[in-house]
């Protein structure tokens, strides 16, 4: 008995036939067991220390403009909006002002500054209480001081003050300066107007006459005189043929003309003492910067932004159906960057881009654009320039209406809101920036990777 007991107490595996070790080896490396050798303990196991948390980053704000509400020629009161062509609104955002070449006339909405909301409160209307001039209100600026609005008229060939009330937003007739008269030269078919950042000096592009007619300012005043004219194929000067639009650089050391007819932006140079124009240079569709970039999208421009910090240029173009950016260098030539244009790399909303403005942060674009029925958002980079497609409203969008012949846009002085012209649908549209948080993105993974 005591040898049974003996052989029954030692262990198994002494026995195992050897043809079944590998079966026992690979049952243990597939997970099967655990096989205990004899006079060995196992390694208790080791504390792993927890991974260390990874806070996320919040998500980045995202702004996006939201349509808010449109005003419309003959409903509830409104007037003056019939061919509706340029805006303009005062420094303080209290007040907006509105030219109507087919109304001929000025019309005075007051803006709450919160809500950005408008409120019709009155028009100013050619040939009546004495206002001359007026016929085809085409383009207007207000003076920096707020003291002034100053118009130009297509048809009138004509330069019009007003003073203004900076509390109620009221205009009173100052008097017009026409083309042909007392020497006034460079009005003929006046297309835009643009007053000088130390507001002694206005521009206007006289489309018929190929000019630039140039005025001085008196600013204690608001009076202006007629300095002179810039006239293409004068003074070696070919680069005024049917200017569209122009604007004063941000330092008041340039000017920008948009040129309908030769696909092309013409420069000039500003005396800051006497406010007269020197040729600068040119810049052509299709041809080559000062650094010999190829230029494109330029084809139709239509008008030209510069950035609040004068290093870049924005132009955008009607038949290129484009948005198009360039580098200001110290003596104002430009240098083309890049082309933002419908149907390329994902960017809609630009067909028949007309005009363009940009916010008081500088971080966003905004381009009206005629047959798209749209109003288009562009991201930009505050330090480099660089633009990125954000959204295009369109017309048709469930809620928005307005919009069908967009040709004006515009952003308020707090940024909050931007604002545009339909002369089709004789409208008035205004919209907010809303910030939109981006929700978190959740995953979902198993407890457990085996069971």
């Amino acid at each position: 008995m005591a040898h049974a007991l003996l052989k029954a107490t030692v262990p198994m595996r002494c026995f195992l036939p050897s043809f079944i070790w590998p079966f026992l080896v690979s049952w243990f490396l597939l997970g099967g067991g655990a096989v205990v050798v004899q006079g060995q303990e196992e390694e208790p196991p080791v504390d792993e220390e927890p991974a260390e948390e990874v806070e996320e980053p919040p998500p980045e704000p995202l702004e996006k403009l939201v349509f808010i509400e449109a005003h419309v020629d003959g409903v509830s009161g409104v007037d003056g909006l019939d061919g509706t062509y340029d805006m303009k609104l005062s420094s303080d955002g209290a007040f907006l002002y509105v030219a109507s070449m087919n109304d001929d006339a000025i019309s005075i909405f007051s803006r709450d500054k919160e809500t950005g909301a408008l409120i019709f409160v009155s028009r100013t209307k050619n040939g009546e209480n004495g206002v001359e001039g007026l016929n085809g209100a085409r383009s207007l600026d207000l003076s920096p001081d707020g003291k002034n609005l100053y118009v130009v008229s297509m048809f009138d060939d004509a330069l019009v003050s007003f003073s203004r009330d900076e509390f109620s937003g009221a205009l009173t007739y100052e008097g017009r300066i026409k083309d042909g008269e007392f020497g006034v030269d460079g009005l003929d078919g006046a297309r835009s107007i643009s007053i000088s950042p130390d507001g002694v000096n206005l521009y206007v592009a006289g489309w018929d006459d190929d000019a630039l007619a140039l005025f001085s300012r008196d600013p204690s005043t608001g009076v202006v005189g007629f300095l002179g004219r810039v006239k293409n194929g004068e003074d070696g000067i070919n680069a005024l043929d049917a200017p569209h639009f122009l604007t004063v650089a941000p330092d008041g050391k340039n000017i920008y003309v948009a040129l309908w007819d030769e696909d092309a932006v013409s420069i000039y140079n500003r005396d800051l003492d006497t406010g007269l124009l020197t040729y600068n240079s040119k810049i052509v569709n299709e041809g080559r910067d000062a650094v010999d970039n190829v230029v494109s999208g330029l084809q139709g421009p239509r008008s030209a932004l510069a950035s609040p910090d004068g290093n870049q240029v924005y132009v955008v173009a009607w038949n290129d159906d484009a948005l198009t950016a360039f580098n200001r260098d110290e003596t104002g030539a430009l240098e083309f960057v890049s082309t933002q244009q419908t149907g390329i790399d994902g960017v809609e909303g630009l067909d028949g881009a007309h005009s363009v403005a940009m916010s008081a942060d500088g971080k966003f674009l905004y381009v009206a654009a005629f047959f798209d029925d749209a109003i288009t958002v562009l991201s930009r980079d505050v330090d480099t320039g660089e633009l990125v497609y954000d959204q295009s409203i369109f017309n048709t969008e469930e809620g928005v209406e307005g919009l069908n012949g967009t040709l004006t846009v515009m952003a308020s002085p707090d940024g909050e809101h931007v604002y545009s012209t339909s002369i089709s649908e004789k409208s008035l549209v205004v919209f907010r920036r809303e910030i939109i948080i981006d929700p978190p993105v959740f995953t979902v993974e198993p407890l457990s990777k085996s069971i």
